[in-house]
């Protein structure tokens, strides 16, 4: 059980909070006191995920979000300050994975829905996330979900590596726009986690082999793992923290 001071009480949104690395960040916040708002575009997932943690059912509740969508974002934000009064933190982990396609080869289309979900959806998370806590004269804690592919990539991936690199970003000029509010953006690079998108992205990818054994730890890395890190930038254990993205990746990235 990981447990993490600073956290009790809080609300917090999770997206993209019904497997994964968000799934254990709800799972790790709710142990530790928070009430969550997941969203997720996959309501049969979220629903589970209600039934799984249905101890926690007075601090939890499911909201079907696609974060491409921005009335979405804005609805999810709603929802978590109808139920629980405020919102005083976010773990924004939507997202979509390589496509796999060298760039040469790719659709506009697939380059721009890749776009609308993992940097534009990032985009509307973040400033209706910012605009309740502002609004409310909260402090808070805005954490994003990167990828330790904004700084080092593999073949077939220029859309998430470009929407990645976006995001670290969005996170530095978010924090500066936010700082004189006493609201917090950060961000977290995971290398290879051992997640449902990790799985579907490496398939029968041979370009992944090389970079998982040259993981410095030697092992691909666990979901709780990201979603500690992620619970304890929401936590007050982390107040004079912001504008930072940092790697959880064993090592990987390092040169």
């Amino acid at each position: 059980m990981t447990i993490i001071s600073g956290i009790e009480g809080k609300s917090v949104i999770v997206t993209g909070g019904a497997t994964g690395i968000g799934r254990a960040a709800v799972e790790i916040l709710l142990r530790n006191g928070a009430s969550v708002t997941v969203g997720s575009r996959r309501q049969a997932v979220g629903h589970e995920l209600l039934r799984d943690l249905e101890q926690h059912a007075d601090r939890l509740q499911f909201v079907t979000t696609d974060v491409s969508a921005e009335a979405d974002d804005q609805r999810l934000v709603s929802a978590a300050l109808e139920r629980f009064g405020s919102l005083d933190g976010a773990v924004n982990s939507a997202g979509m994975p390589p496509r796999g396609v060298p760039i040469h080869q790719m659709s506009a289309e697939q380059w721009a829905y890749s776009v609308s979900v993992n940097l534009t959806g990032l985009f509307f998370c973040v400033k209706y996330q910012m605009q309740a806590m502002m609004e409310a004269g909260r402090s808070g804690s805005i954490v994003v979900i990167s990828s330790t592919a904004a700084v080092c990539t593999v073949p077939g991936s220029a859309e998430y590596v470009a929407t990645k690199a976006g995001a670290n970003g969005l996170v530095r000029a978010a924090a500066l726009d936010a700082a004189a509010h006493q609201i917090r953006v950060n961000g977290i690079m995971p290398g290879a986690i051992q997640t449902p998108m990790f799985d579907a992205a490496r398939g029968d990818n041979a370009d992944f082999e090389p970079v998982i054994a040259a993981i410095p730890v030697g092992r691909v890395g666990t979901p709780v793992e990201v979603g500690a890190a992620a619970a304890w930038l929401v936590s007050d254990q982390s107040t004079y923290v912001t504008g930072v993205t940092f790697a959880v990746d064993g090592g990987g990235s390092l040169d």
